[in-house]
């Protein structure tokens, strides 16, 4: 009888996979899994659904959780983000915040990301400001706008790609107290010519560049006008699979990480 149960089950997992038509999954190497630190402890995680999509990331400081990001898709898209982040100073116990990204579509695009607060995990969502987005005839965003909840303006970035769509330049205007948009920062960016691990990871719209980026960021360099300083980064990466992904990267000489793929 217990045999019989088994064999059962054996059969509906089977006839259940056999359902899953259209169905493409990733092929090896292409998804990245984790991000750790040259010590070889997992800095962050990200979890795939078996068509390659995107449903939850994870940051850690050894093994203590800092955030969670679950994304939950509609109709084949991502629709909503729900997160969470620990802002305690403790090494053990937790304080988390929560919130929510709820995206609006046209066609494929996102043009506009809802942001909201929650109170606690199971609350209902506030919202409290939106971001739209702007796209160019080549389908790259050019410009990001954040809005309060009532359409006030708070801060919009403007951006400029390469032939690839890799973005070479952000320009980022903030409201000053007179109620005019000022130029706070501007970023230069140069890239590799080897595949970008955080592509698969990310929406084009939630951390740009790397989000959009096809290629690997070597050399930022940022100027801040309200403290008048220009800061410049190098990023070194190596060790690149059959795929062109990076296997490890360097920060200024300095911070190194480890990328593992599927």
């Amino acid at each position: 009888m217990k045999r019989l149960l088994i064999f059962s089950i054996f059969l509906v997992l089977f006839s259940c996979s056999k359902d899953q038509e259209n169905t493409v999954l990733p092929a090896s190497g292409t998804l990245l899994r984790y991000v750790k630190s040259s010590s070889g402890s997992v800095q962050s995680e990200f979890i795939y659904d078996n068509a390659g999509k995107i449903t939850s990331r994870n940051t850690y400081s050894a093994d203590k959780l800092l955030g969670e990001a679950s994304i939950h898709y509609k109709n084949g898209k991502a629709h909503l983000t729900d997160q969470k982040m620990d802002i305690s100073s403790s090494t053990t116990g937790v304080h988390y915040i929560y919130s929510r990204s709820e995206f609006v579509y046209n066609g494929k695009q996102i043009i506009q990301n809802n942001h909201f607060l929650k109170e606690s995990e199971h609350a209902t969502p506030v919202l409290r400001s939106f971001t739209v987005f702007e796209y160019n005839a080549a389908g790259f965003i050019v410009k990001e706008t954040r809005f309060l909840d009532d359409g006030t303006p708070l801060s919009y970035t403007k951006y400029s790609h390469d032939l690839s769509g890799n973005i070479t330049l952000s320009e980022n205007y903030e409201r000053n107290t007179a109620g005019e948009m000022q130029l706070i920062q501007k970023t230069s960016y140069q890239h590799d010519q080897n595949m970008n691990p955080y592509l698969t990871v990310y929406l084009p719209v939630e951390n740009i560049p790397f989000s959009v980026n096809k290629n690997n960021i070597t050399h930022t360099t940022v100027t801040n006008y309200t403290q008048d300083v220009t800061n410049v980064s190098v990023t070194q990466y190596g060790n690149f699979t059959q795929r062109q992904l990076p296997q490890y990267m360097i920060e200024n000489n300095d911070n190194s990480f480890l990328f593992e793929y599927n």
